[in-house]
């Protein structure tokens, strides 16, 4: 199943790249989508940036609100996380507030760079950043029909290179797309007689250097 269930009161899912995340960030939406905040909300009306525990937390912590004069969505933003950007623009500002309720630019956190969850984007990203955007598929169906047309399998792969035949496999994510029908061995096995490389990754947290070094023994980069 593609769309799986997941804790919805800890993650907010991206509708643009179907990320579970804690915090939609500008950061996340210009690198992996090509999106910022306000053409997110735009395509995406009502939709939260931020999972219900971290507006929990945010209204319980005493991060001053900012009083600012640009768009009622960057300010709404602002009230449940200042963006890197705002920072930037608010830097004068934040400077005259008292040292304990200062706000360091170095506190906000950006989902690219957590280390205590697995990250699809981030992985997704930094596949593509090698193989290129046309490459790299999320969520992609694998599928092989028989000469009057009929599926003979059709499997969905975590990630996959459809160009060079790769399939990267996370079991133990928890946005592990799991198969139901057919063990993995089976799976596995007719995919790879059909010319597929099966890379998996069974670290229940992945990291970027998890996968570049997989890759680098499989010695599909130079290290």
């Amino acid at each position: 199943m593609v769309d799986q269930e997941y804790n919805t009161y800890s993650f907010v899912k991206c509708r643009e790249c179907g990320a579970l995340l804690k915090i939609i960030t500008n950061t996340h939406l210009k690198k992996c989508c090509g999106l910022s905040s306000k053409e997110y909300l735009e395509k995406y009306p009502g939709e939260a940036l931020s999972s219900q525990e971290h507006r929990d937390k945010m209204s319980k912590s005493k991060i001053p609100k900012i009083k600012t004069k640009i768009t009622p969505i960057i300010e709404e933003l602002t009230e449940k996380f200042i963006e890197e950007d705002i920072i930037d623009n608010k830097n004068e500002e934040i400077k005259n507030l008292s040292k304990e309720k200062t706000i360091k630019e170095e506190e906000f956190i950006d989902p690219f760079s957590y280390d205590d969850e697995p990250n699809k984007s981030q992985i997704i990203y930094f596949l593509t950043e090698i193989f290129g955007k046309k490459a790299i598929k999320k969520n992609h169906f694998i599928e092989k029909r028989n000469i009057d047309g009929n599926i003979l399998y059709s499997y969905v792969t975590d990630i996959c290179n459809i160009k060079k035949k790769i399939d990267f496999e996370f079991p133990n994510a928890f946005w592990h797309n799991s198969e139901s029908v057919l063990n993995v061995t089976t799976r596995n096995n007719q995919l790879i007689e059909d010319g597929w490389k099966i890379i998996s990754i069974k670290k229940r947290m992945p990291k970027i250097m998890d996968i570049k070094n997989i890759l680098i023994e499989s010695k599909i980069i130079k290290a």
